[in-house]
């Protein structure tokens, strides 16, 4: 069977796609279906209108419909699998309702909303993986570290528990009483008067270590299952994050190693039990952090258990439609014999009145 992957950029082609290691479990993935019969493509070698069945990212979500009704009116819709990855906050589209409606026409859905898993055909699928080793010094003495940062993007959203306005009322804070001592990167926060802004971030990884805390805030608020690399980041760089987000978080990471900012009334709590922290209190959470990267829950985000868990509810998925077709060429089969049967011994009567 051939599978072709909806590129959701326009400009990203296979040679590139299947040897950046930043897709490594789309690689894996297509070790995965090989093996088992099947050739993965992305959509610039394999157009939608030729594949058996098709993988979507969010099409719907960021208005790239024209895949999507081509593969409804080449008839392999029912065979592809849907990924909703990100949260309505993000995708206003990606509400559960929503999701529920695409059910009906893809073979599966898979989504980071952890509440969905198991409902219909969906599927809970964590979008955050490990894609990069990150060479950190853990023995930069925490003396010699700021207290704060973040590096995010200026965001807004309408969506009922989005974390955008959060995260700008943390920096607004914590640029009014430690302006020395606090610092924050990202895009689009030019226009905007923080004087604690620093630019842009070149290297993730070689920015965090030399702070001592990062404020690691997802985009959406209680949604359990919505996981993203924001945690994992800040803890593989050897700093201690301070979270707010899916509170079902402590089932994949090990909850020593973050400071919840919902454990503080406000925000001065929150300061006053980091700047009160003794170098043995902070130590630990930095091995703790250190230690769940070496530990069975870090799997969960590695891009061999995510090309795992794919390959998997793709290769469900063609053997219950074939499944299916076989059922239906069964029963077809069943009702025109079952006719032929009836044809004949309606003749039979025919001819017995006639030569009676």
């Amino acid at each position: 069977m051939n599978i072709t992957i909806v590129s959701w950029d326009s400009n990203l082609k296979s040679e590139d796609f299947f040897s950046d290691k930043r897709f490594k479990q789309f690689h894996l993935l297509r070790d995965i279906l090989e093996l088992n019969g099947h050739k993965l493509y992305l959509s610039d070698l394999m157009p939608v209108k030729d594949a058996d069945m098709c993988i979507f990212f969010d099409s719907l979500g960021y208005g790239n419909y024209k895949p999507v009704f081509d593969s409804i009116k080449c008839g392999n819709i029912s065979k592809s699998v849907y990924f909703a990855l990100e949260p309505p906050v993000v995708c206003q589209i990606n509400r559960a309702k929503k999701i529920k409606k695409w059910c009906k026409y893809f073979a599966k859905v898979l989504c980071v909303q952890k509440d969905l898993d198991g409902q219909y055909n969906i599927e809970y699928l964590t979008d955050t993986i490990d894609k990069f080793e990150y060479n950190v010094n853990l023995n930069i003495l925490s003396e010699n570290k700021k207290l704060i940062t973040s590096i995010s993007g200026n965001k807004t959203s309408k969506v009922k528990n989005e974390l955008y306005s959060e995260r700008k009322k943390a920096y607004k804070f914590f640029e009014e009483n430690i302006p020395d001592e606090f610092e924050f990167f990202g895009t689009g926060w030019d226009s905007e008067n923080f004087s604690c802004y620093k630019g842009k971030c070149a290297v993730k990884s070689e920015t965090l270590k030399n702070y001592k805390f990062a404020l690691a805030y997802e985009n959406m608020y209680d949604c359990n299952g919505y996981i993203t690399e924001k945690c994992i980041d800040v803890i593989k760089a050897g700093c201690v994050p301070i979270y707010k987000g899916a509170k079902d978080i402590v089932d994949y990471i090990d909850p020593n190693c973050i400071i919840f900012a919902d454990n503080f009334a406000n925000y001065d709590d929150l300061l006053s039990y980091l700047k009160n922290m003794t170098d043995e209190e902070y130590n630990k959470y930095v091995e703790c952090g250190q230690n769940f990267l070496r530990s069975e829950k870090f799997k969960f985000f590695t891009p061999e258990y995510y090309a795992e868990v794919v390959a998997n509810s793709i290769l469900t998925s063609i053997e219950s439609k074939q499944s299916l077709i076989k059922t239906k060429i069964i029963i077809n089969w069943i009702w025109l014999v079952s006719k032929f049967r009836g044809a004949i011994k309606l003749l039979k009567r025919i001819i017995i009145k006639i030569l009676s």
